[in-house]
């Protein structure tokens, strides 16, 4: 996949009943640009969905952002959704100072990121019961 991808197969959105769930594509390359994309789509599940909690997986293939791009992607999220909550897993990323600014610059802004490795501790984070996730049915796709 190119580095700047703005296909929607590039993400699977789920909605699951207490959060929306967004399968990154294995290769989602983190560029400012494709997370700028990211947010609009979780602005429109947001709303549709009527719900602030979102749980963003896969893999990533790399990370091409500066510091004044984390600056602007923290800022962004923020605005995207009221009092987002967003836990980002991804398989293999290695967080960094760069990750540290984004999630204070978003945190500044009022929304709420946190990376993790495991996606159990990840819907713990977001306050998801591992009861409510056997009883959930398979979410609607957006399309």
């Amino acid at each position: 996949m190119a580095d700047d991808q703005d296909d929607r197969k590039d993400y699977l959105i789920t909605f699951r009943g207490d959060y929306i769930h967004f399968q990154l594509a294995p290769d989602f390359m983190i560029t400012l640009k494709n997370v700028l994309k990211l947010y609009q789509l979780v602005n429109s599940a947001c709303r549709q969905y009527n719900c602030n909690r979102v749980l963003a997986e896969g893999g990533a293939s790399g990370r091409k952002m500066s510091m004044s791009d984390a600056f602007e992607s923290g800022s962004q999220v923020a605005l995207s959704v009221t009092g987002l909550v967003m836990a980002i897993c991804l398989k293999g990323y290695k967080t960094d100072e760069v990750t540290t600014f984004y999630k204070t610059v978003a945190r500044n802004r009022g929304a709420r990121i946190e990376f993790f490795h495991n996606r159990d501790d990840a819907l713990k984070w977001l306050g998801i019961q591992k009861s409510t996730i056997k009883k959930r049915t398979t979410g609607k796709k957006i399309q």
